[in-house]
């Protein structure tokens, strides 16, 4: 029997990257990841301007990826620099391949024959697969690994573990020093209050302010604060915490967290507009997935989020039906 075979297609920004690659996994086709980068001035064009058959792919990693035949039955492509890739790909190969996009592609949807978006971006149409939220490669089995692996390093911290893991400022939020302070805060009295224990990570986005006062503020509660040095331990916080808290500036952390089954708080920043992560928000919290962070905590239970296996049991019932035709 021959092994039927994807490629993944995305640009080198790991939140892309993890979308595409844990889809592929979870649909278990043997997977070939490549890695592109645009060539100007295609990089700065959104691809609906596009010539039909251009394909201006620069070297990445001191190689050239081979986007040549044999052609996979799968493509799996996320992210704004692979749409026009994935497009052409699809319109010079047509039925005898099937192209799946991840996020709002922002290009004709008929150029695909399955988009997975969020629900909060109001895409509709046959081939669109809503999701809540984003895709990823964090699932329970993750999670249950990752706790086995990190159980001893944690053994001897209070519980509740309280993994919390700080973004930063973007085109929509704001991240500033009276915000970090005001979040020290009430992280500082959840820890005093409940006797527990703190696991954060923050990110390139926090910035080197907010990171050292937070780490001031907080250096004599129970817990770690991860250095940045060392392998990430941020599954290993998510799958042993008890609660976790999140900040509100993006829905990949967002997505993971509500991952874990465990009870999800959204610490909210300030919004330069109005904006569509609102509408995602709310719909946790509709959902009985999240809160809203107010400074307390308290336990709830609901269906760990997974739809990266849904929609990677919808890319397969297609493909199954699309065999039967």
């Amino acid at each position: 029997m021959i092994e039927k075979t994807c490629w993944v297609i995305s640009d080198d920004k790991i939140g892309n990257k993890k979308q595409a690659q844990g889809l592929a996994k979870a649909v278990g086709f043997k997977t070939s990841n490549k890695i592109i980068s645009l060539k100007q001035p295609w990089r700065s064009i959104p691809a609906i301007f596009w010539p039909p058959v251009i394909m201006p792919i620069n070297e990445i990693n001191g190689h050239r990826n081979k986007l040549t035949k044999p052609w996979p039955e799968l493509i799996i492509s996320c992210g704004r620099q692979s749409v026009g890739i994935a497009a052409v790909i699809k319109r010079m190969v047509g039925d005898d391949i099937t192209v799946v996009h991840i996020q709002n592609p922002r290009v004709n949807i008929a150029k695909f024959d399955l988009i997975a978006v969020p629900e909060h971006d109001n895409l509709d149409g046959k081939n669109i697969i809503s999701t809540i939220g984003s895709l990823g490669m964090v699932d329970c089995q993750s999670l249950k690994d990752a706790a086995v692996k990190y159980k001893a390093r944690f053994n001897h911290l209070p519980r509740p573990l309280i993994a919390v893991a700080i973004g930063g400022s973007n085109s929509i939020y704001t991240l500033d020093k009276v915000q970090i302070l005001q979040i020290s805060s009430q992280l500082k009295k959840i820890a005093t209050d409940t006797g527990g224990s703190l696991l954060i990570t923050v990110s390139r986005r926090t910035g080197l302010e907010c990171e050292n006062i937070l780490r001031k503020e907080l250096k004599n509660i129970n817990g770690e604060f991860w250095s940045g040095d060392g392998d990430n331990p941020y599954l290993g916080y998510l799958g042993s915490a008890d609660h976790v808290i999140v900040s509100c500036d993006s829905v990949n952390m967002i997505s993971e967290a509500c991952a874990t089954g465990k009870p999800v708080y959204i610490i909210k920043m300030p919004a330069k507009h109005k904006n569509k992560f609102e509408k995602f928000h709310q719909s946790l919290v509709d959902k009985k997935m999240a809160r809203i962070f107010d400074g307390n905590i308290i336990d709830w239970q609901y269906k760990p989020l997974d739809e990266t296996a849904r929609v990677a049991k919808e890319i397969i019932n297609y493909l199954k039906i699309k065999v039967i035709k």
